[in-house]
């Protein structure tokens, strides 16, 4: 009998201990900027990950309760503005007149992971989706997740304008990816068996136009899932509430 407790008690224990959660996630929502910011573009196409792309503002993102309001991030396109947009929804994008082409990159790392999953001893990626508009049929807009594994990048295959998603990273198309050195070139493909570790996580977006014009091109929601494995301090004290159970389950049996 106390083995089945101690089987029983750890069953209840477990999905404490391992669950699945948002870890980032941004938007949807029509609070987020009171305003338009412009954000600052890396020359060379080079993701910063040492200063913060999002605003430093106490109106930015002041209803943020389960939310990723800071991240990493860059855009291109000549005239165009990487900014957040007050919109409704508002939105993380880029916009500019007499343009042919513009991106953008924006990737959330380990330090600002949501629900506590910061302070997890490792995060294992489930699922991520993604939100893509733009302001015109004749727009070509495309869409990557981007994760890194480790210290590893990655990105994936395109995804089109509107919703996608997936749940199960080992059915996605990923590629080696730098966006540190230049987060507008896709590498070979990868072999990925193994999506623990997840450190960052984001997307990139890209649009072109046949000609000369205006091009918007917007994210007003991303999220990420994963399987949250808790510090060996904090698996210690829920080891320790389960033997604090057994304990008085045993001491109420005998009395």
């Amino acid at each position: 009998m106390m083995k089945l407790s101690t089987l029983a008690t750890l069953s209840l224990l477990l999905p404490f201990s391992l669950s699945a959660a948002t870890i980032v996630q941004w938007g949807q929502a029509n609070d987020i900027a009171a305003s338009q910011w412009n954000l600052t573009n890396n020359p060379g196409n080079e993701l910063d990950l040492g200063t913060l792309a999002s605003p430093d503002s106490p109106f930015y993102y002041q209803n943020s309760t389960d939310r990723s309001p800071e991240f990493f991030g860059d855009g291109f396109g000549g005239a165009a503005n990487f900014r957040i947009r007050d919109e409704n929804p508002d939105s993380i994008g880029m916009n500019g007149n007499g343009i042919t082409q513009t991106g953008l990159i924006a990737v959330w790392t380990k330090d600002y992971f949501v629900n506590g999953s910061e302070n997890t001893l490792t995060v294992d990626l489930s699922g991520m989706s993604l939100q893509l508009a733009d302001n015109g049929s004749t727009i070509s807009s495309t869409g990557r997740y981007v994760i890194r594994l480790g210290s590893d990048f990655y990105v994936s295959d395109t995804v089109g304008e509107g919703s996608s998603s997936f749940t199960d990273p080992s059915t996605v198309n990923w590629f080696n990816y730098s966006p540190t050195t230049d987060w507008t070139t896709i590498g070979t493909a990868a072999s990925i068996s193994d999506f623990s570790n997840l450190t960052a996580a984001g997307y990139q977006l890209f649009a072109t136009l046949g000609s000369s014009g205006t091009i918007v091109l917007t994210s007003n929601f991303f999220q990420v899932t994963g399987t949250v494995i808790p510090e060996p301090s904090s698996l210690a004290l829920i080891l320790g509430a389960g033997a604090g159970f057994l304990l008085l389950s045993r001491r109420r049996r005998k009395a």
